[in-house]
């Protein structure tokens, strides 16, 4: 504890009282060395001297000193009891009236306390000084403020509000029982992944003798959950330190910070280009493969618009063609992160084909897309439809073509046959009755959904019996 006291009468307002002084109090005249007055006006006592007011009001008392020739005479002395052991700082304001400035001391009970001090070297400006000492066992202090300089011109001084401030201590043993700190400790059901992660984190602490009140998690990508078992996913790819704080119902707090890492790793994105034998590269889905050469050429890779175009050894790309076994090639870490490949084709109205990536870290993205076939058709130039159960039937050989219109006629004109599906075909009569031999004109069309315009052709048919 402490404590801030003024000194009796430390403010003069009750003039030459409550302090005892070997100067000379004269309230009317201090021109001699070693006298005092007290009162608000220095000029009132001292020609020479200003009409400066007191530190307290500006219109108060204070003690105005004519500094003695004598060596280490008492200005002021007042005897205060204190705690005993307590330390004491003494406090003072000091005026200068003269220059040069004098110099004072602070004895308690006869032995100087700390170092003397100058007055202010500028005159009419007060300024604070003070001096701590430790109080005797009795607590019983006679303070006095004694001038230390001889000097017969200067040395005069004004002094104002002097107090005391003091602290003392006191201990007693106690015994304390600490609260228990708590057991920081978590898991998390996985450890790494493709982005976006999401994992699940289990608040497993405990409290001896008391329980968790409170937790903090720092997923260490700049998010926080309160909750006892948070999912969080990790969005971005990257490696997360996360902690968990955890507070006691007695107010402990501990922190785990050893906790598992999580890696997220980057998710690819798969991308494909592919060519028609004599074509371009193209993502063109109206790229049509044609009929009597249906080999495509792909090629598989990362999509460089979306991901770093930087692939792991150990990563591997594959190409399912639709129409046999996944085509599964690894990829060695050099190099553009792509691989061609390239296949032959049943022909076809329309190609489905999957495309695949996967890294090292197990990461997958897949891309299908449709690649479109050109339409194709081929006219046999004979039949015999003499019931021998071969080439009895005479119709359009077709490729990927899902429209077919024909017409069959003979040399006056006159229409033998017709066919509006490409199921159709001609079995070689006439109005029920078996057409004559000899050589007729066809004039067959043909394409499927991915033109426009048919593919057409004529030719001169052979009928032989």
């Amino acid at each position: 504890m402490g404590a801030t006291v003024p000194a009796v009468n430390g403010n003069f307002s009750l003039g030459n009282t409550g302090f005892t002084s070997q100067y000379i109090n004269n309230q009317f005249s201090i021109w001699n060395e070693g006298t005092y007055a007290v009162g608000p006006n220095p000029n009132a006592v001292h020609a020479n001297f200003g009409t400066w007011g007191d530190h307290t009001t500006g219109t108060g008392n204070y003690m105005i000193v004519n500094g003695s020739i004598l060596p280490n005479r008492t200005i002021w002395q007042q005897t205060v009891t204190f705690p005993g052991g307590a330390q004491v700082t003494m406090s003072y304001w000091v005026l200068s009236l003269a220059l040069p400035p004098g110099s004072l001391r602070v004895m308690v009970n006869g032995t100087q306390a700390g170092t003397a001090q100058a007055a202010p070297s500028t005159i009419g400006t007060w300024s604070l000084r003070t001096q701590t000492f430790t109080a005797p066992a009795n607590g019983v202090c006679t303070i006095a403020l004694q001038a230390v300089t001889t000097a017969g011109s200067g040395n005069d001084f004004g002094l104002d509000d002097i107090s005391f401030s003091y602290a003392c201590t006191a201990s007693k043993p106690v015994w304390l029982v600490p609260n228990p700190k708590p057991n920081a400790l978590a898991w998390v059901n996985r450890t790494s992944g493709c982005e976006p992660l999401c994992v699940t984190w289990h608040d497993v602490s405990s409290v001896p003798g008391g329980q968790v009140a409170a937790r903090l998690w720092d997923f260490g990508d700049g998010t926080t959950d309160t909750a006892k078992d948070p999912e969080h996913c990790y969005a971005v790819p990257g490696t997360y330190q996360a902690t968990l704080t955890v507070w006691s119902d007695s107010g402990c707090v501990a922190t785990a910070t050893a906790l598992p890492a999580v890696t997220a790793h980057p998710q690819p994105v798969v991308d494909a280009f592919w060519s028609i034998p004599g074509g371009t590269w193209s993502r063109d889905s109206n790229l049509l493969v044609p009929y009597d050469n249906p080999t495509l050429a792909l090629t598989v890779g990362l999509d460089s618009s979306v991901s770093p175009w930087t692939l792991a050894p150990g990563s591997s790309m594959w190409v399912d063609w639709g129409d046999g076994p996944r085509e599964v090639r690894g990829f060695g870490g050099s190099g553009p992160p792509q691989l061609a490949f390239s296949h032959t084709f049943v022909p076809q109205i329309r190609y489905e084909i999957c495309v695949g990536l996967q890294t090292s870290q197990g990461c997958a993205d897949t891309l299908c897309f449709t690649v479109l076939g050109s339409p194709g058709m081929e006219l046999p130039n004979v039949f015999t439809p003499n019931a021998d159960g071969r080439n009895d039937q005479w119709a359009p050989n077709y490729i990927a073509v899902d429209w077919a219109e024909w017409e069959v006629r003979n040399r006056n004109g006159a229409v033998m046959a017709t066919g509006t599906r490409p199921e159709d075909f001609w079995d070689g009569t006439y109005h029920g009755r078996p057409a004559a031999a000899g050589v007729y004109f066809v004039i067959a069309k043909a394409k499927n959904v991915n033109v426009v315009d048919p593919v057409v052709l004529t030719t001169a048919l052979h009928l032989v019996r």
